[in-house]
C-alpha cells in the first residue's frame, strides 16, 4: 500500500550531494528512538495527570472549592484538547534557511496529505488554547467573587466556547501558511533543507516569506499576549477586590482564595518555561534564518509536557486533590478538616 500523497514542493533527490542509495536511510534513526522513549513518558505522564484531575474536580471537589470547579474544568478539557492532538501529530522538524518543516511520527502520519494540514491547524487551535483559558479561568474566579456565586453552566459554556473561537484564528492561519507558503520559491524542493532521509517522508512545510507565515506569528503571539494581560488584569481584580472587602471574609474564604491564586500563578507561569521560551528560541531565529536541527524536535517535545504540568500544579497545590492522592499511597498526613469540606494539610510543626 503506498503512503500519504507527498507534498507538491517535495521530491526524492539522490545523488551524491544528498543520497546516494535507494536503500532506506535515516540519519537520525538514533535520535529519533530517543525522542521516541521521551514522548511516551511525555504521552503517558500527560494523558494519567490529566484525566486524574478532571476525575478529581468532578468527583471530589466539595465545600468551599466546589463553586470553582467550572472554572477548572475548563482548563483540564483545554489540557486533555492538546494532549489528544499533540500526540496524533508526534513531530520531528528542522529549522533551516526562514524555513520550518516537520513530519508526523503519530497517527496523523497516516492520513493524507491535506488532512496532516488540517490536523495541524487544529494542533495549533489547541495550543494556543492552553494559553487562552488562562484569561478566562482569571475572568470566572473574578465573576464568582463580586457576585458570590458560581457561572452559570450556560455562562461558563459561552466563556469557554469564546476562548475556543479565540484561539480559532491562528489555527486557520496556521494551515493556509502550510498550504501556500511554499509558492514563495516556485520550483525549488524544499526536501533538499530536511535530513538525510529515504525515502523523504511527507514533509509539512512553511517559509517565512510569505505573508501568511508573518501573519501567523503575529496573530498567535497577539492571542496568547493579550490573554495573559487579561489574567493578570482580573488576578489584580481579584485582590483588590479581596483586600478592599476584607473584613466580610472568613478566614476559609480567604485560605481559599490563597491557593487559588497560587495555583492561577503557575498556571501561568508553567507555560513560560515549557511553552512560550521554546517557542521564542524557535520562532526568533527563523526570522534570521538561523539552522535548528534535533534541538526544535527537543522543544517540541517540552512543549508536550503542558498537559502533565498544569495538572501537577493544580494537584499539588489544592488541598482535597493532594490528600485524596496522597491516602492512596498511603502516605502520613495530618490533616484538619474545616468546615463545608475544605481540608487543610499541617507538616510537624503545625503550619500550613
Amino acid at each position: 500500500m503506498s503512503g500519504p500523497q507527498q507534498n507538491p514542493a517535495v521530491w526524492e533527490v539522490i545523488d551524491d550531494k544528498a543520497i546516494n542509495s535507494t536503500e532506506p536511510y535515516d540519519e537520525l534513526a538514533d535520535f529519533t528512538l530517543i525522542c521516541q522513549i521521551i514522548f511516551n513518558f511525555a504521552f503517558v505522564s500527560g494523558g494519567v495527570m490529566s484525566f486524574t484531575l478532571l476525575y478529581l474536580v468532578l468527583f471530589h471537589t466539595t465545600g468551599s472549592f466546589k463553586p470553582y470547579s467550572r472554572m477548572l474544568i475548563m482548563c483540564c478539557i483545554s489540557d486533555i484538547m492538546y494532549w489528544f492532538l499533540d500526540h496524533m501529530l508526534h513531530q520531528n522538524s528542522r529549522q533551516i534557511d526562514g524555513v520550518f518543516l516537520i513530519t508526523l511520527k503519530g497517527f496523523g502520519g497516516y492520513l493524507s496529505y491535506e488532512n496532516q494540514m488540517i490536523l495541524t491547524g487544529f494542533y495549533i487551535v489547541t495550543l494556543v488554547l492552553t494559553h487562552t483559558t488562562l484569561g478566562a479561568q482569571g475572568f470566572y474566579r473574578y465573576y464568582a467573587l463580586v457576585h458570590n456565586k458560581p457561572m452559570s453552566i450556560l455562562k461558563t459554556s459561552a466563556l469557554f466556547l469564546f476562548t475556543f473561537l479565540s484561539a480559532v484564528p491562528s489555527g486557520i492561519i496556521g494551515y493556509l501558511s502550510f498550504k501556500y507558503s511554499t509558492s514563495v520559491r516556485p520550483g525549488f524542493n524544499y526536501g533538499t533543507l530536511w535530513y538525510k532521509e529515504y525515502p523523504l517522508p511527507v514533509l509539512l512545510v512553511v517559509d517565512v516569506d510569505h505573508i501568511y507565515q508573518k501573519l501567523y506569528y503575529v496573530i498567535s503571539a497577539s492571542t496568547v499576549t493579550l490573554s495573559y494581560l487579561v489574567s493578570i488584569l482580573f488576578a489584580y481584580k481579584s485582590m483588590a477586590h479581596l483586600h478592599k472587602y476584607d473584613h466580610l471574609y472568613s478566614r476559609k474564604t480567604k485560605f481559599l482564595h490563597q491557593k487559588l491564586s497560587k495555583c492561577l500563578l503557575f498556571q501561568n507561569v508553567a507555560p513560560l518555561f515549557v511553552s512560550i521560551i521554546p517557542i521564542m528560541v524557535m520562532v526568533v531565529p527563523l526570522f534570521f534564518r538561523i539552522t535548528i536541527n534535533q534541538e526544535i524536535t527537543i522543544f517540541m517535545i517540552a512543549i508536550s509536557l503542558i498537559p502533565a504540568f498544569n495538572s501537577l500544579v493544580t494537584i499539588a497545590i489544592i488541598s482535597p486533590y493532594r490528600q485524596y492522592i496522597l491516602n492512596l499511597f498511603r502516605c502520613p498526613s495530618r490533616v484538619l478538616r474545616k468546615p463545608m469540606g475544605t481540608s487543610v494539610t499541617l507538616n510537624e510543626s503545625g503550619k500550613m
